[in-house]
């Protein structure tokens, strides 16, 4: 008997592209049935009325009665009715392969939570592709799937208590479920299911993102103090950026010194704030 397989896609203002990764996902080359939920979080565009009107008829669209971030969405998918084995999550902005879905299902047969390969040639032009790194498995301690191409078996899911709830737009549940899972004795594997991966169109946008991502690790981090210890002391993240000054020059390379310079200063405005809570407290 084949696994119930369930993809779970958060939706926040995405019209412009949650029609491409539909598209994708019911052009899977996988011969058993699977599922597609759709979870709105508190879109102000015609995003949901967009999935209502996609034609793959194994789509269902949840709606959510107020934002409660990526975290929660998908949260809410994974735990949406009916039975589940195995739960793969992808993004609004990203484009799955279509190979996608059996990649993951035949990784999930021996591990218990797996993340794919990221593509970033299809979606982006020549500048964007050398801003920033594709997120993916990286090998050591520090190893997560990343939320955009993930799969994990819903009996690990509901062990480790899914996604932890973040702030709307912050992001690192991923990384903070990665852990959850690795340090209860689960097994993080490669699946060879690629995802064209989209990186933000301008350095505003790419900025505020990794803003984000610098608030959300320091949360992270401060739920894992084992590993706390061995994030680089911020003097070493002001040098790096006072030597590579010269990539603001050209647009070809400003991304990498913004992406830098943005996820360390929301790390230190979170480490800030954490230690104005600690100390009212």
């Amino acid at each position: 008997m084949s696994a119930k397989v369930r993809v779970v896609v958060p939706l926040h203002n995405g019209a412009s592209t949650i029609g491409e990764q539909l598209d994708a996902l019911a052009a899977q080359r996988f011969s058993d049935h699977f599922e597609v939920v759709v979870v709105n979080d508190g879109s102000r565009d015609n995003g949901p009325a967009l999935t209502k009107a996609h034609p793959f008829p194994n789509l269902r669209l949840i709606d959510l009665v107020r934002q409660t971030g990526q975290a929660g969405a998908r949260n809410a998918g994974a735990r949406a009715e009916g039975e589940v084995d195995l739960l793969l999550f992808c993004d609004q902005d990203d484009v799955v392969d279509r190979g996608w879905v059996a990649g993951m299902v035949e990784a999930l047969a021996q591990y218990d939570l797996v993340g794919g390969c990221l593509d970033v040639d299809r979606l982006n032009d020549g500048p964007q592709r050398n801003w920033r790194p594709p997120p993916g498995i990286e090998n050591g301690r520090f190893a997560f799937a990343p939320a955009c191409n993930l799969g994990i078996r819903r009996s690990v899911f509901e062990a480790i208590g899914g996604f932890h709830p973040t702030r709307p737009s912050l992001g690192g549940d991923d990384v903070d479920l990665s852990w959850r899972a690795r340090l209860a004795g689960y097994s993080l594997g490669h699946a060879d299911a690629l995802v064209h991966y989209r990186i933000r169109s301008t350095l505003r946008e790419l900025a505020r993102q990794y803003f984000g991502y610098g608030r959300a690790m320091e949360t992270v981090y401060r739920r894992f103090p084992e590993l706390y210890q061995n994030v680089p002391p911020w003097w070493r993240e002001v040098g790096w950026l006072t030597l590579h000054a010269h990539l603001l020059l050209s647009r070809q390379t400003a991304g990498q010194w913004v992406t830098v310079a943005a996820g360390w200063s929301g790390h230190m405005v979170e480490q800030r704030h954490g230690h104005a809570k600690g100390q009212r407290s």
